[in-house]
């Protein structure tokens, strides 16, 4: 039977039912819509990018928003608010826990915390459920569209205490350019080209699921390439990740499809073997996800190759083995012209400098810069020449000699 409200002096009684059935009808449909009633459903996410959602998703359902606290036998208990940084320097007072709002007549929403994610949770009248299930459904599909998340830099780690993700925004420094050995800029290119040109892949039916190992000594430059990766997959419409515990990839690569497509660049994946077990557990999940179809490109880097097993080489296993070393002589030289962009008065002499700084990281072909400027105080310079370089890459060769004996050896190839 049907039940329309409208007007105020008009009951229609229908045919065939006398004033004590449809007392007794009304009476039942009453129970049946007031009877207190009780929904929950789990959403998997951060706790801040959830509960954002979760406050976004009810100011779109709900024609006004007015928290009120939540009547107990002692009282009022007012609603507990939490910042959310829903971008990088910008919070959002955002409700969390329990709360009630004018439209569900004494109904109760609900946000806590729940494993990998939070409950949503409802406890009202049974005629107001279309109310929560509305809400449930706008949070997912908030989370899925605008999560705080997606499309940004992002550092991952792991909670230990609470056994879960941790999130933050990652600052990334203004000007980001590795430069690298032609060889080894190649092979980077051929994951970058799908990030720069992920619509023409998808078309072509091209697989956006990379898995790729970088390996190199400390200072060869591999930060640098996350950070120019992540600036890559922000300008294109990626998500990016850094994360560093290996033993939690699982865990990692989950929040990864979820907001793909993306990048996970998990660094020193060596550490695993300092775990019982831990190359087992990295091998295993290796396999796991990088059977599956998506859009993650995963880059995984060591510093010590030889830690890790044969087994992790594999055909199949991974798509590609990428060796960092340090920079060649031209290589090197150019690493410096980046370095003195707009200082230099004349052209980089290659034959002169190059041998001087051949093989050496570019954090110390930087310092060859630096030392250049204080030269050029000397004559009054505001600009740089060659013979600037020269001179301060010469004496940085003692510093250069000792750099070597307290670095470890290079990393063999693991062709």
């Amino acid at each position: 039977m049907h039940v329309e409200q409208r007007g105020k002096d008009l009951i229609v009684i229908p045919e065939g039912l006398d004033a004590v059935q449809v007392h007794d009808w009304v009476s039942r449909w009453e129970q049946k819509h007031t009877k207190i009633v009780a929904l929950q459903r789990r959403i998997l996410g951060s706790t801040e990018e959830i509960v954002y959602a979760a406050n976004i998703a009810l100011e779109r359902l709900s024609s006004l928003v007015d928290y009120r606290g939540v009547q107990t036998m002692f009282g009022s208990n007012p609603p507990a608010f939490m910042d959310v940084e829903f971008a990088p320097g910008m919070k959002k007072s955002c409700f969390y826990g329990k709360v009630g709002i004018p439209e569900l007549q004494g109904g109760i929403l609900a946000i806590g915390p729940h494993g990998g994610g939070c409950v949503l949770a409802f406890e009202g009248m049974a005629k107001f459920q279309h109310i929560a299930q509305a809400w449930f459904d706008e949070v997912e599909a908030t989370l899925l569209r605008e999560s705080i998340y997606r499309g940004r830099a992002v550092m991952l780690d792991w909670d230990k205490e609470l056994e879960k993700t941790k999130y933050s925004f990652l600052s990334l420094p203004e000007t980001v350019c590795p430069i690298f050995d032609p060889e080894t800029e190649n092979e980077t290119q051929v994951f970058l080209r799908l990030i720069r040109h992920t619509e023409r892949a998808r078309e072509r039916g091209i697989s956006l699921r990379r898995g790729v190992l970088l390996a190199g000594p400390y200072g060869t430059g591999k930060t640098l390439l996350a950070h120019h990766t992540a600036k890559l997959a922000l300008a294109n419409g990626w998500t990016f990740f850094l994360a560093s515990n290996a033993l939690q990839l699982a865990k990692f690569y989950e929040v990864a499809q979820r907001l793909q497509p993306s990048v996970l660049f998990l660094e020193d994946v060596d550490r695993a073997a300092e775990e019982k077990g831990g190359m087992d557990v990295l091998q295993n999940t290796i396999d796991g996800i990088l059977s599956k179809e998506n859009e993650v490109i995963l880059v995984m880097t060591t510093n010590h190759p030889e830690k890790l097993p044969a087994a992790m080489r594999r055909p199949g296993r991974l798509d590609s083995f990428i060796q960092i070393g340090y920079p060649s002589a031209e290589t090197a030289c150019k690493i410096v012209e980046f370095y003195a962009t707009d200082l230099m008065s004349e052209p980089i002499d290659y034959s002169a400098l190059g041998p001087l700084i051949a093989d050496q990281p570019p954090a110390s072909l930087r310092e060859v810069v630096e030392r250049a400027k204080i030269f050029a105080l000397e004559n009054h310079n505001t600009q740089l020449t060659s013979g600037n370089l020269v001179s301060a890459a010469q004496t940085l060769q003692d510093h250069f000699k000792y750099s070597k004996k307290q670095a470890k050896e290079k990393v063999t190839s693991i062709a």
